[in-house]
């Protein structure tokens, strides 16, 4: 089946479900065999942007030498056991005036193909995934493989209310840039520069926790992205929340890439911060060559920033820039219960812009 610009699917009842590859279920559901036969000039539509309710279940379609983009459209989406082609893929899980719109990964996906793609995650609510990976890698050994840019935006409606809760994963961009965050834009904002609060992208809006939890959350989880930035922007609102942005045992690599965290936190439960990242279970780590390291943080009602027990914020030519702000308690503790916190740059500059710094048990500060 094939369609020279665009191939479009959906039910007529738009409330039914849609099942994708082996082992999915749905109203309408195609195996991974007849997943196999679908093909477009330009690219594949699946469900109707702000028409599709009903939920899709997304498990098992390889890709592998297909050209086109893929699009998804539905109310809750499972997705996972995917392969891409060149294309890039967008997936969208839309509120349906009911039913908030969840998107989660369970299961694995991968890329091995020439030129670089986009892997778009959206959803109008929460973000989650437990023990899944997403890799673009040179798996077939033949020096041809591109970056996949990767955004989780959370809170696609813009209504703040949507976290990205990432646990126990590997993502891996060979270049392509990572951003997890909120909005109802496309990143880059106008002048196509990431981070730089222009735009109403993911990566310049914020992911938002209401009522509970934090905006994001990062536990056990490596991102690799090999000179492409790294964007994290979280919020804690309210009453019932915690952190901004809360990292465990966690390690981001960009090579010559930036790295940018920025969280707030107006929450009053459990440490409320408005970004921490702590090593207390396994060492967290931020670390580029040549990119710069940049955290902006506040809070409410506890510290600013909190690094705690076993964590590092390295690069090498990169500068260092932390900013944080508390109404409650200092800007910044950088503590633990041992002495291994260490901020270091090897070239370039290091500051801090905090009125002020409880730094017991930091074990070195270099520039």
């Amino acid at each position: 089946i094939h369609a020279g610009n665009t191939l479009n699917i959906f039910n007529r009842n738009h409330a039914n479900s849609i099942g994708l590859g082996d082992g999915a279920t749905g109203f309408l559901n195609f195996t991974s065999t007849e997943l196999a036969i679908l093909n477009a000039g330009n690219k594949i539509v699946i469900g109707e942007d702000g028409v599709q309710t009903g939920d899709i279940n997304f498990d098992t379609w390889d890709m592998s030498g297909k050209t086109f983009d893929l699009e998804i459209y539905g109310n809750d989406i499972f997705m996972g056991g995917i392969t891409m082609g060149e294309g890039s893929l967008l997936v969208h899980a839309q509120d349906n005036g009911g039913d908030v719109g969840e998107l989660t990964l369970d299961g694995d996906i991968s890329r091995d193909a020439a030129g670089t793609a986009t892997l778009d995650l959206r959803a109008d609510e929460d973000i989650r995934a437990d023990g899944e990976d997403i890799i673009s890698s040179d798996a077939n050994n033949d020096g041809i493989a591109g970056a996949l840019n990767v955004i989780f935006n959370a809170d696609r409606d813009g209504d703040e209310e949507g976290v990205i809760d990432i646990r126990n994963s590997t993502i891996t961009t060979r270049g392509g840039y990572f951003v997890a965050g909120g909005g109802s834009g496309d990143v880059g904002g106008a002048n196509g520069i990431l981070g730089d609060g222009d735009g109403t992208g993911a990566d310049d809006n914020f992911a938002y926790a209401v009522g509970s939890a934090h905006g994001l959350y990062f536990y056990n989880t490596n991102i690799t992205t090999s000179g492409g930035d790294s964007i994290f922007n979280g919020y804690a609102k309210g009453a019932g929340t915690s952190r901004g942005v809360f990292a465990s045992k966690m390690n981001i690599n960009s090579g010559d890439g930036l790295i940018k965290v920025t969280g707030i936190s107006t929450g009053d439960t459990s440490n409320p911060r408005g970004v921490e990242f702590t090593g207390s279970v396994g060492k967290s780590i931020l670390q580029s060559t040549g990119g710069d390291i940049e955290i902006i943080a506040s809070s409410t009602n506890d510290y600013g920033l909190t690094l705690w027990s076993d964590v590092d914020i390295t690069t090498v030519d990169g500068d260092i820039t932390i900013t944080a702000a508390s109404s409650a308690l200092n800007d910044i503790r950088s503590g633990g219960s041992t002495v291994v916190n260490n901020y270091t740059t090897t070239n370039g500059n290091l500051t801090f812009n905090a009125d002020s710094l409880y730094l017991d048990n930091t074990a070195s500060i270099y520039a």
